[in-house]
C-alpha cells in the first residue's frame, strides 16, 4: 500500500536529518529555513515520529477515522518540508521531489476519506 510506503518514506527521513552522527541542514541553502525554525534532531524526531504513528495506524488499527487524520497530518508535514526548501532555496530538486510527496500523501488522504464517506452512505467499494 502506499500509505505503508509514504509512512517508511517519513521515518527514512527522520532518522536520515534526526541521526546524531552526521549534519544534514549546514550542507545546503535549502535547509536554511528549517535551521531557523528549529533544530536538526528536532524536525528529524518530528517528522520520524509522524511516519512511525502513520505505520502503526496503518498496520494494527484498522479504524479509518485514524487513517484520515494520519493522512492529513503526513500531508500538512510534507507540505511545511515543501515550503521550507521554497523559502531556503526555491531552485532545488527538493522543491519538486516534495511536492510530490505532498501530492502523493494527498491523493491518500483523499482516497481513505472517500471510501469513509463511501461506507457512511452504505456503499462498500472494497
Amino acid at each position: 500500500r502506499l500509505e505503508i510506503l509514504c509512512a517508511l518514506g517519513m521515518i527514512l527521513w527522520g532518522v536520515w536529518v534526526g541521526n546524531p552522527w552526521w549534519q544534514i541542514f549546514t550542507l545546503a541553502m535549502a535547509y536554511t529555513w528549517m535551521r531557523q525554525v528549529a533544530p536538526e534532531w528536532l524536525w528529524g524526531w518530528s517528522v520520524g515520529l509522524v511516519g512511525l504513528l502513520q505505520l502503526a495506524t496503518v498496520i494494527w488499527n484498522r479504524q479509518l477515522i485514524l487513517r484520515i487524520v494520519m493522512a492529513l497530518l503526513s500531508t500538512f508535514v510534507w507540505l511545511i518540508i515543501t515550503v521550507a526548501f521554497v523559502l531556503g532555496n526555491w531552485q532545488t530538486t527538493g522543491v519538486i521531489i516534495y511536492s510530490l510527496l505532498t501530492l502523493l500523501q494527498t491523493s491518500i488522504y483523499i482516497d481513505n476519506l472517500t471510501v469513509w464517506q463511501w461506507r457512511h452512505n452504505g456503499y462498500n467499494h472494497e
